[in-house]
């Protein structure tokens, strides 16, 4: 009786332990194992103005999940010629949002002891509502609503909410935003030491207190 052929059977084995033993083979020496592609941090666009709020998520989420570094401080100069209060003011909203917003860089103001560092952004229009501003333990004010106009400028020290309804974002002069989009909005927003300089501004349901 003829031997019966080895190779549609042998073929099949060698093949399976060939694929084994590339896909469990240990890097060679000194190289580096190649980094998962969904873990890579995002490039971050070049046109922000362009990219609407939905690829603005897209982005932090991947952002986040890749544990990215905070982008580097890009320092301008303060044009404003006034003194920043060391009087703690705190900004609470249900709600913040931006039109036509670019973030400039940070800049150093002064202040009756030294200087302050705080993050400055440019924008058309800044809404506010269900505003609250508090001194220290004290409410100073509170509105149903604040909306700046024209050449809008917000300077701050520390803005946290959650970003677009959805991302808990803290942005600090350390912490700068990667990405900034030209419609932006802040849920449930905290602003620490802001300043807004506006051409116009209108208010409803102002309350000051003393």
């Amino acid at each position: 009786m003829p031997a019966k052929p080895l190779a549609l059977t042998v073929l099949p084995t060698l093949l399976c332990a060939a694929l084994y033993a590339a896909l469990h083979a240990a890097p060679a020496h000194g190289a580096e194992p190649a980094a998962a592609a969904d873990t890579a941090c995002p490039e971050v666009p070049s046109d922000a103005a362009s990219v609407t709020p939905e690829q603005a998520v897209v982005f932090y989420r991947q952002w986040e999940a890749a544990g990215c570094a905070a982008p580097a401080t890009k320092a301008v100069k303060a044009e404003a010629p006034f003194t920043i209060s060391t009087q703690a003011v705190t900004l609470t909203a249900d709600a913040l949002t931006h039109t036509g917003l670019s973030y400039d860089g940070v800049v150093r103001f002064p202040t009756a002891t030294g200087t302050v560092r705080l993050l400055r952004f440019s924008m058309t229009t800044a809404t506010l509502t269900n505003v609250r501003q508090t001194s220290g333990q004290r409410t100073t004010l509170t509105a149903r609503e604040f909306v700046f106009s024209g050449a809008v400028t917000m300077y701050a020290t520390k803005i946290t909410g959650r970003a677009f309804g959805l991302l808990p974002m803290t942005l600090t002069p350390d912490a700068p935003p990667p990405l900034v989009p030209s419609v932006m909005s802040f849920t449930g927003v905290t602003i620490e030491g802001s300043v807004v300089l506006a051409a116009a501004g209108a208010v409803k349901g102002l309350v000051v207190q003393g």
